[in-house]
């Protein structure tokens, strides 16, 4: 076996000349020969990516190096990213983590025991920094060089933890979602956070003006509050905080703030589940959350999926009953002979009928009624009143329906149940249909 004093005297040197990577590097090596049996020397000259899995956020890559001299040299190293991470991978402890390399690691078929293997990374490109490793058979290896490995995205780091929500009271709203595996606990003498495992969190300022978090893209400065440290002052002085959108990574003890200025944050939402993704390429975050966040759902986490529509056609009073025609993309009006306009298009469109006494969209939640007889607070329940003229014409889908157009044909579902909810936000009314017969929400102004 290796004498142990030379084995750590070398890994010590290994440590500190790859730190810096300046000239030193070759007198720091030289400094041992003559003292110890020289270990033996391989410059990587490429590399190949074998096989990879998966096991929670954590990924195993085993590569292949290929070395001038003919080594084969054979890797098994822990990345908690979709590609290599750049740092110094060491020999695995008990439960692998970011930075380790595991059992079925060789060097000329001989299991790697000890060492390290440094990793420095710039986008595909790789730099294997002076690095020391020693073989069960007792020997060492001294390596370096540059290789290119290219990784495509797979899964987004999972963050299943909903840590919480807060209303900041301007507008924003500031969501925490975490990957678990760490503990935080504050220290009473300290006052500082001790933090044991790893993981991560991902801090989100949201722009939100109703206090709601709506399904769309969310940019830096317009969608969420880019990352930045900030000073505050708690009556006993500036103190300076980070604020913001903030990707950290807890490790080793410590919680490591990243700030985010940059990328679109999307934000899907099905029934009560939102997914919410980020995407900054090769280097920065890809994270994903998938579940329930009941305090910013606009539907109140009731696990309804709305057709969204923002188009309001027209809105007539006949008696005390007020007509409305919404529309989603795709459809619109055109005049026809009599004075009036025809609909056109391929899409849908919510025609409602309920009752008005003066003409006013009064917000309030409408019930179904037959159409004749509307009282306060009923909507027209959708009807076929047939041939009512005697002319062989069948017409349907009178009072509240939801329409289809598809070129020149044109279905409707009749809306029987359910309910109508009116709301005004502003300038904009909100107008929720929840029914058997369809889920359409209506977002937009109302000419009246």
């Amino acid at each position: 076996m290796i004498n142990n004093i030379f084995k750590y005297a070398l890994m010590a040197v290994a440590v500190v000349v790859s730190g810096s990577l300046t000239s030193c590097l070759e007198d720091g090596h030289d400094a041992l020969q003559g003292i110890y049996a020289p270990p033996t020397d391989l410059t990587i000259s490429s590399a190949q990516n074998v096989d990879k899995t998966k096991e929670g956020n954590l990924r195993t890559f085993t590569i292949a190096f290929s070395t001038q001299e003919g080594a084969n040299v054979n890797m098994k190293l822990v990345s908690n990213q979709f590609y290599l991470t750049g740092t110094t991978y060491s020999r695995a402890n008990g439960a692998p983590k970011n930075g380790n390399y595991v059992e079925g690691s060789t060097i000329n078929g001989s299991a790697v025991v000890d060492g390290s293997l440094v990793v420095i990374q710039n986008g595909d490109n790789y730099t294997i920094g002076k690095s020391v490793l020693f073989t069960a058979d007792g020997k060492a290896y001294r390596m370096s060089g540059a290789v290119s490995l290219a990784y495509e995205p797979d899964d987004p780091t999972a963050l299943p933890q909903l840590k919480g929500v807060v209303h900041n009271g301007d507008g924003t709203v500031t969501a925490t979602f975490s990957t678990g595996g760490y503990t935080e606990e504050l220290d009473m003498t300290t006052w500082q956070m001790i933090y044991k495992g790893e993981g991560y969190d991902f801090q989100i300022r949201f722009v939100c003006p109703d206090g709601k978090l709506h399904t769309g893209v969310y940019s830096p400065g317009t969608g969420y509050i880019p990352g930045s440290k900030i000073s505050v002052d708690y009556g006993w002085g500036l103190m300076d905080i980070d604020a913001g959108t903030i990707w950290y990574t807890i490790a080793e003890g410590a919680k490591v703030a990243n700030y985010v200025t940059s990328g679109d944050i999307i934000v899907q939402k099905g029934g009560a589940e939102y997914t919410i993704l980020m995407d900054q390429g090769k280097g920065g975050v890809f994270a994903q959350y998938k579940g329930a966040i009941a305090d910013l759902d606009p539907d109140g986490g009731s696990g309804v999926i709305y057709t969204e529509i923002s188009n309001c056609l027209s809105a007539t009073l006949n008696g005390t009953t007020l007509s409305l025609q919404l529309a989603g993309e795709g459809i619109t009006t055109i005049p026809n002979a009599w004075g009036g306009v025809d609909i056109t298009g391929d899409g849908n469109y919510l025609k409602i009928d309920l009752f008005s006494a003066d003409g006013k969209l009064v917000e309030g939640t409408y019930t179904p009624a037959p159409n004749d007889a509307l009282v306060e607070g009923n909507f027209a329940m959708g009807y076929d009143p047939g041939d009512i003229w005697g002319m062989g014409i069948e017409f349907k889908n009178w009072g509240t329906a939801w329409m289809t157009r598809n070129g020149a044909e044109e279905t409707g579902v009749n809306i029987t149940d359910g309910t109508i909810t009116v709301e005004k936000k502003g300038d904009e009314y909100v107008i929720s249909l929840q029914s058997s017969g369809a889920n359409v929400r209506f977002t937009g102004a109302i000419n009246l």
